[in-house]
């Protein structure tokens, strides 16, 4: 396989993989993964405190009670974290379909646009 010619991509990879940086970065931007800077620090230093606390803990019945709790506490960083990607997921799918519905009327408007030019 032929090196990509890419902008900003190396040139040793394969065009599949130059694609795929393409569409992370290109996801990186999109407005419900940079909210994600947001959320994403706040949860892990929650959960991380809770669970360096209890590994603190000498063994026994009460450390086994305070990994209780901190799973217990940890379930709802948990479910925002999933309604976080749910929500990348639906931003995700509302574009696709978005685009595959404007397709044929732009490849229909390009083709009308280009026609001078072979005639």
């Amino acid at each position: 396989m032929k090196p990509a010619k890419v902008p900003g991509i190396p040139p040793q990879l394969p065009l599949d993989a130059a694609r795929d940086l393409m569409d992370l970065h290109r996801i990186d931007h999109l407005p419900v993964v940079e909210a994600r800077h947001c959320v994403l620090p706040g949860q892990a230093r929650v959960v991380d405190g809770r669970v360096a606390r209890v590994a603190a803990l000498p063994a026994g019945p009460a450390r086994d009670q305070a990994v209780h709790d901190v799973r217990k506490a940890a379930k709802p960083e948990l479910r925002a974290f999933q309604d976080l990607l749910g929500e990348f997921q639906d931003a995700e799918a509302a574009t696709a379909a978005r685009c595959s519905a404007e397709l044929p009327a732009a490849w229909h408007d390009l083709r009308g646009d280009l026609r001078p030019l072979w005639t």
